[in-house]
């Protein structure tokens, strides 16, 4: 496992995501006069839980850059731990979201014409509020990131010039000279 299968885990949940909603969103559009509730029911669940797992799989790879770059040793030990970690963690979150919407599902609404007027408010409040906690979380993460890369970089910069100042970088071509 190369250091880009978090990378490219991340964009194929991504691309579920992307699907989930493309499926949700076209029904709402094209079913706006009489949606049917089952397919909204569902392709919303999916779409809305695998939100929530995408949320997740951002937070693991910005997890898995920061133990790239602060300990390139462990992390090509501990990679295969994090993969499994990252799709365990984001079924887990997908199917605890499907559960919960189960749960909270509303008996037939007449005119319901969005996914969240089908559950309860409070699968609204309880996963609005959890995906904001996880960006949240995620963003931070990003952050500690970026000034980790920020920090290699100037590390690298002053030992280019350190080696590039005493002429140790440079090679005879022509060793008659």
């Amino acid at each position: 496992m190369g250091q880009l299968t978090m990378i490219i885990i991340n964009i194929f949940i991504q691309l579920i995501c992307a699907v989930c909603m493309a499926i949700y969103s076209t029904h709402i559009l094209y079913a706006f006069g009489s949606p049917n509730q089952e397919l909204m029911f569902w392709s919303g669940t999916s779409a809305f839980s695998m939100l929530a797992a995408t949320v997740v799989a951002e937070l693991f790879l910005s997890a898995d850059r920061f133990l790239a770059i602060s300990s390139p040793l462990a992390y090509a030990r501990r990679i295969k731990g994090i993969v499994l970690g990252c799709i365990l963690s984001c079924l887990v979150t997908f199917i605890s979201a499907v559960g919960f919407a189960i749960t909270q599902r509303l008996p037939e609404v007449s005119h319901a014409t969005t996914f969240y007027q089908l559950v309860e408010a409070r699968w609204m409040v309880t996963s609005t509020s959890s995906a904001l906690t996880l960006c949240f979380c995620t963003v931070l993460a990003t952050v500690v990131v970026v000034v980790k890369i920020r920090s290699y970089n100037k590390q690298l910069r002053a030992r280019n010039v350190v080696v590039s100042g005493t002429r140790s970088d440079t090679v005879k071509v022509n060793p008659a000279d």
